[in-house]
């Protein structure tokens, strides 16, 4: 292995976060609009960019791992990253309820941001190590 495996896997992580995040503003601020087009008297403009904000973290984050890997010359698949992304906000949905994660929202947007791109690098690597 590698001296610099770690270094290697902090920056996949760190590009999953910057992709996530910046999908996920653009999740909000189209959401947020298509809410307020259909005439978001009510929460349609909330519930609309909160699931921008998860549809953005699902993909930005396996989008990110695999821009960043093909940067640096491995060979990814970006269909595993963005599995492993999709799975992790999906697991963490489910289990919002039973954890009581949503009693403790700065734990659950924790959660959401860093599971996304651990579990995008994991199933996402092809021939990295």
């Amino acid at each position: 292995m590698p001296k610099n495996q770690w270094r290697i896997y902090l920056l996949a992580f760190i590009g999953g976060v910057l992709g996530e995040l910046t999908l996920m503003i653009l999740g909000v601020l189209v959401g947020g609009m298509i809410g307020r087009w259909q005439g978001g008297a009510g929460f349609l403009d909330l519930a609309l960019g909160i699931l921008g904000a998860l549809i953005g973290i699902a993909l930005g984050a396996g989008l990110g791992v695999y821009l960043t890997w093909r940067r640096m010359g491995f060979r990814v698949s970006l269909w595993r990253a963005w599995v492993g992304s999709v799975l992790s906000v999906g697991g963490l949905i489910v289990l919002i309820e039973p954890l009581r994660l949503n009693q403790v929202g700065g734990v659950m947007w924790v959660l959401f941001l860093g599971l996304a791109p651990i579990l995008a690098i994991l199933l996402g690597r092809r021939g990295v190590f």
